[in-house]
Parts: C-alpha cells; sequence; structure tokens
C-alpha cells in the first residue's frame, strides 16, 4: 500500500513540475549575456544514452558524474546530423526525460563551463520513473564550451545509474525581436446592474361619470283588504232621512314589495389623464472582466479521437504516443501546455515535445508497480503567454 502511494504522489510531482516548468520558456539569458530574442524550432533530439538510440552520448549517466555536451553548430540527432541551433546562440529551450533510473535524484542542465555541485535541479524524480519535464537554460558564446551543456545527475545512492533524454524546441539568439501580434480582443463583460426605478408619474384627472341607468319596473299592485262591517239597523219608525254611511271598513295590509328592475349599463370610462414625466436614469453598472487570454483545451481518447473540446486535431502515433495540432498559432511566447491523464487506474501524461501550433504528448500506465507507454485519454490545456521582450 505504501509504495502505491509513494508511486501516485510521484506522478503527481511529475505533472506539477511539467507545469511549472513551462514558466521557463518565458525567460531569457541571464542577467549578464546580451539582449536575446526567441527563435522556435520543430522539436529536434540531441540526447539518447538508450541502447536503442545512442545519440549525442554513449552509455547511461552515473551518479555525480558530470558530461558535456555541445547543441550549436552540426550535432549528432535522430534525423542524422544537421544544425539545429545556430553557433552564437546564447540559450536553448528544451525537453529533459529520464528513463528507468535505479535510484530517486535529480538531473541539473547548466552552461557547459559550470563546475562544482549543481545548486539547482532541472527535474527530479524517483526510482524506477519516466519523468520529464521543460526548461531555458543559457549557453557560452565563447570560450572552449561556446554552445555546450553540462549535465549532472545525482542519485540517492552510490553507483546509481539513469537513461537521459533531451528534446530542443527552441533557442535564443542575440538581436531585437520584432513585437508580436497583438493578441484577440477579450469578450465584452457581463452588463452592469439595472439602476433604480425612478419616480411614478404625477395620477390624471378623474374621467366624467357614466349615465343614470334606467329605473326599474313598478312592481305588482297588492290585494284588496277585506271589507269592513256592516252598520246597525235603525229603529223602525217613520221613515226618515238615510241614515248616516258606516264608517268604511280598514285598510287591507300593504301588498309584498315587487322585484327590483336591472341595473342599467354602466357609465362610459372618462379620458385617460396625461402621463406623468419619466424618472431619472439609475447609475450605469460595473464594468464586467476582461475576456481570457487565448485558450484551447480539450479531452483526447487513448485511440487519438477527440473527445470533448475544439480548435484542435489529435492523432495517435504510436503506442502511448500522440500528436495534438491546433487550429491557429498560439502568441510567441505561448504558456508550455499541461497534460493530465483520465483514467479510473494511476497514469500518467508528459509533455513530450511543442511548438507555436502543435505539441506531442506521450503516456504511461502503471505495470506491476512500473510506468510503462500505455495508450490512455489525457485532458490538456494550452494558452497564450506574454510576448518575449
Amino acid at each position: 500500500m505504501g509504495s502505491m502511494t509513494r508511486k501516485r504522489w510521484a506522478a503527481i510531482v511529475a505533472a506539477v513540475a511539467v507545469t511549472f516548468g513551462a514558466s521557463s520558456l518565458l525567460m531569457a539569458s541571464s542577467g549578464e549575456s546580451p539582449a536575446s530574442v526567441f527563435v522556435p524550432i520543430s522539436p529536434t533530439r540531441v540526447l539518447d544514452t538508450r541502447a536503442v538510440a545512442a545519440i549525442g552520448l554513449d552509455g547511461s549517466f552515473v551518479t555525480e558524474v558530470p558530461r558535456t555536451l555541445t547543441v550549436t553548430g552540426v550535432v549528432e540527432t535522430d534525423l542524422g546530423d544537421r544544425e539545429v541551433v545556430p553557433d552564437g546562440a546564447t540559450a536553448v529551450v528544451f525537453n529533459v526525460t529520464v528513463v528507468n533510473p535505479s535510484s530517486g535524484g535529480y538531473v541539473s542542465l547548466r552552461p557547459g563551463d559550470a563546475t562544482g555541485v549543481p545548486a539547482t535541479s532541472s527535474i527530479n524524480f524517483g526510482a524506477g520513473q519516466t519523468t520529464g519535464n521543460a526548461g531555458t537554460v543559457s549557453l557560452p558564446v565563447s570560450g572552449a564550451m561556446a554552445g555546450a551543456l553540462d549535465i549532472y545527475y545525482k542519485g540517492a545512492v552510490a553507483g546509481a545509474e539513469t537513461e537521459v533524454v533531451l528534446d530542443l524546441t527552441g533557442y535564443y539568439i542575440e538581436g531585437a525581436g520584432e513585437p508580436g501580434p497583438a493578441g484577440p480582443a477579450g469578450s465584452d463583460g457581463a452588463p452592469g446592474p439595472a439602476g433604480p426605478q425612478g419616480p411614478a408619474g404625477v395620477a390624471g384627472s378623474d374621467g366624467d361619470d357614466g349615465a343614470d341607468g334606467a329605473d326599474g319596473a313598478d312592481g305588482a299592485q297588492g290585494p284588496v283588504g277585506p271589507q269592513g262591517p256592516a252598520g246597525a239597523d235603525g229603529a223602525p219608525g217613520s221613515v226618515g232621512p238615510p241614515g248616516p254611511a258606516g264608517p268604511p271598513g280598514s285598510p287591507g295590509s300593504a301588498g309584498a314589495d315587487g322585484a327590483q328592475g336591472p341595473a342599467g349599463p354602466a357609465g362610459v370610462p372618462g379620458p385617460q389623464g396625461p402621463q406623468g414625466p419619466a424618472g431619472s436614469q439609475g447609475p450605469a453598472g460595473d464594468q464586467g472582466p476582461a475576456g481570457p487570454d487565448h485558450v484551447v483545451s480539450g479531452l483526447v481518447g487513448s485511440d487519438g479521437e477527440v473527445r470533448f473540446g475544439e480548435g484542435f486535431t489529435a492523432i495517435r502515433f504510436g503506442v502511448g504516443r500522440y500528436l495534438v495540432t491546433l487550429d491557429t498559432d498560439l502568441a510567441p511566447g505561448f504558456v508550455m501546455p499541461t497534460v493530465t491523464p483520465f483514467a479510473s487506474a494511476p497514469a500518467m501524461a508528459t509533455v513530450d515535445s511543442v511548438a507555436a501550433s502543435s505539441f506531442s504528448v506521450r503516456t504511461f500506465a502503471e505495470v506491476g508497480g512500473d510506468f510503462v507507454p500505455a495508450d490512455e485519454q489525457f485532458h490538456f490545456i494550452a494558452r497564450d503567454g506574454a510576448p518575449q521582450n
């Protein structure tokens, strides 16, 4: 369990080293060197100590035994003898890989005239790990070591050995360079919040009242009251004058009220009052943030097919080897792409070489406690950096 944990931490450290190693692409020569400009080149292998390749130097590196490699003028490469970096170059940009080290430790690349034990490292690794990292190192421009690198391996145990592979991806040469083209403008920021609502306008005057509705129909007439009692008969006698009429009977009770007639139609609405003045405009919102630099990212499958993203293509050209080509060149001084394996089992991905519009990737899987080349899907991010001075 402890061994597996150490290997996974080592893979994470390697990925972080690749990410932060890319910052060295923005470096120029040391403070004492003349002003230089960066010249990108197609990635070219100038050192491979493995027996199957034997390029540049023969045999493995042994701990604490520095070796010198000339990289300017006509040198041995994987494509034959040719000039990769011209004489007079003040620095080179590289990608260094250690293969199957017998012990953990570090490798340091320094100017060819450096002496003593290095104070810094170009790459750190554990035993048996195949690990890569990018960087920039200055070159002597005069003397016996002009155009040469000093390569120093320090292992954790006496007699430790490792194979070393070195690819060059660019160089610096004295002179004033032209400024690079301006990067694309960022997208517009999000609109600021709306200002507060203005006060309501003055209400319009009331319209005229509508006409009265028509009167309802009269209710039905109540029933006739009962007849009053007859008056008493007068005493018989001579026929006198007719007696007075009896009092009228009491009035009958009033009949029930009739049903209310329907309401008349509503009056015509009065005209609308004039609109009040508009409220004052609220203050403008804060400006949104500037848009991002040119960034391309995506997910590449183990068969080289694009699984996610746009603006690039990818191909698989060997076991665990892929080439990613961007549709648009990154600006000069671009940042080193970062790659991350996208697998459930322990895996590792490294940037093998890089140019303005393409870079190659190598992927590895853990087999029996070691990382070996294997087809694995991976995620990458490539972005513009600041122009070189």
